[in-house]
C-alpha cells in the first residue's frame, strides 16, 4: 500500500510537471467582451486586485471610458459634463482613474474618475489643455497642461482638488510628468531645444537622460522601487530601463528599430509594442513585447492576430492590451503561465509533506 501510494503521488507530480512544462513562459491569452454597441476596445490598466480599465468606440468614432471587473462584467464610467470623448490612461489599486475628456471642438482637459465612476473635471492652466496621464495609490495625479503663452508644464494633481505646478516651481519653460509612484516620486521630461528624462524625489530632480544619451529623453513610467523607462528620440534608438541602483538595461525590439516600451512593474518587467521591420507583411503592423528586469525580449502576438499593443503590466506579471486579426479589433489580457521550475518546486514541496505526513 506504502508503494502504490508513493508511486501514486511521484506519477501525478511527473503529470503536472510534463503538463505545465509543455507551455513553459508563455502566456494565456483570454479576450474580454466588447461592449455592447460599441468596437475596437483598448484595455489600457489594470491594477494589483486584477480590475481593467479602458476604452471603447461608439459607431461615430467617440471614445468611452470602460471598467471591467474581475467577475467578467464591463461598466461604463459617466462621460464628464460638456464632453463627447474620453479615455482612460491608469488606474489605481482603489480603483480611481485618470485619462482625458475632449469637447465637441477637440479641446482636451485632464479628468479623474473615483472608485464609483464619477467623474472630476481637473482643470487647465488658463483653461487651455490638459491630460492626466498617471494615478498613484494615494490619489495624486500626474500629467500635464499647456497655458496660453504656448508653453507646457508638469501638473499634479489629486482627488481633494489640490494642484501642483512643477513646471514653474522647477522654472522649467516646459515640461510633463509621465508618471508618479506611491512615494510620490513624479518622472517626465524638461527642456528647451533638447528635452531630458527627469525624476523627482520631495525638490530634488535626478537628470537622467544624460546618464543615457545626449539627445532628447523623456520618462515614460515609473515602478515603486524609483526605476524607470526611459525613451529615446532618433530611429534605431530604443528605449532603456534606467534603474536607481545598477547599470542601465537595454530595451532591445528583437529585429525591429521602432520600439516603445509603455508600462513597468516593480519587478522591472517591462511592456510595450514593436513594428514590424519591412519586408514582413502585413505592413506597418505592431506586435506586443515584453521585457525582463534584465532586457530579455518576448514577442507576445497573440496567435492568429496580425498585430498588437500591451499597454500595462501588474505586479502579478499580467499583461493588459488590444489586438487585431485585420478585422475587427479585441480587448486581450495575457495572464504568465507558471515556470516548470516553480512547478517543480510545487511538487516536490507536496511529496515532502506527504513524507512526512506518513512518517507521523
Amino acid at each position: 500500500m506504502k508503494r502504490i501510494m508513493l508511486s501514486a503521488v511521484l506519477s501525478a507530480f511527473v503529470v503536472v510537471f510534463c503538463l505545465t512544462g509543455a507551455s513553459a513562459a508563455g502566456y494565456n491569452v483570454t479576450y474580454l467582451t466588447t461592449p455592447a454597441g460599441f468596437k475596437s476596445p483598448k484595455l489600457m490598466a489594470i491594477n494589483a486586485f486584477g480590475v481593467i480599465a479602458g476604452t471603447a468606440q461608439d459607431n461615430s468614432g467617440h471614445t468611452y471610458a470602460f471598467v471591467w471587473e474581475r467577475d467578467g462584467s464591463v461598466r461604463e464610467l459617466a462621460m464628464p459634463a460638456g464632453y463627447i470623448s474620453c479615455g482612460i490612461h491608469d488606474m489605481n489599486g482603489l480603483g480611481q482613474c485618470a485619462g482625458y475628456a475632449t469637447d465637441i471642438l477637440g479641446n482636451g482637459h485632464a479628468i479623474a474618475w473615483d472608485k464609483d465612476g464619477t467623474p472630476r473635471d481637473l482643470g487647465a492652466l488658463d483653461g487651455v489643455y490638459s491630460v492626466a496621464r498617471s494615478i498613484n495609490a494615494h490619489g495624486q495625479i500626474a500629467g500635464w497642461s499647456g497655458a496660453e503663452d504656448g508653453s507646457v508644464h508638469a501638473m499634479i494633481w489629486d482627488m481633494a482638488g489640490n494642484v501642483t505646478d512643477l513646471g514653474q516651481a522647477q522654472g522649467w519653460g516646459w515640461s510633463r510628468a509621465q508618471g508618479i509612484n506611491d512615494y510620490g516620486q513624479v518622472a517626465g521630461a524638461f527642456g528647451d531645444s533638447t528635452l531630458s528624462a527627469f525624476k523627482l524625489t520631495g525638490s530634488s530632480v535626478k537628470i537622467l537622460g544624460t546618464r543615457i544619451d545626449p539627445g532628447n529623453s523623456e520618462a515614460i513610467a515609473l515602478n515603486s522601487c524609483g526605476d524607470a523607462i526611459v525613451a529615446l528620440s532618433g530611429l534605431g534608438k530604443t528605449p532603456v530601463l534606467w534603474k536607481e541602483s545598477g547599470p542601465n538595461v537595454p530595451l532591445d525590439g528583437l529585429d525591429s528599430d521602432i520600439v516603445f516600451a509603455w508600462s513597468i512593474n516593480d519587478a522591472d518587467q517591462v511592456v510595450g509594442w514593436r513594428q514590424l521591420p519591412s519586408g514582413i507583411p502585413p505592413f506597418p503592423a505592431n506586435h506586443a513585447i515584453v521585457w525582463d528586469s534584465i532586457g530579455r525580449a518576448t514577442d507576445i502576438n497573440p496567435a492568429g492576430m496580425t498585430s498588437s499593443i500591451a499597454y500595462d503590466i501588474n505586479n502579478n506579471g499580467r499583461i493588459v492590451g488590444t489586438c487585431s486579426n485585420g478585422v475587427n479589433n479585441y480587448a486581450v489580457v495575457w495572464t504568465p503561465v507558471p515556470e516548470p521550475s516553480c512547478c517543480l518546486a510545487t511538487g516536490l514541496g507536496l511529496l515532502v509533506l506527504w513524507m512526512r505526513k506518513r512518517r507521523n
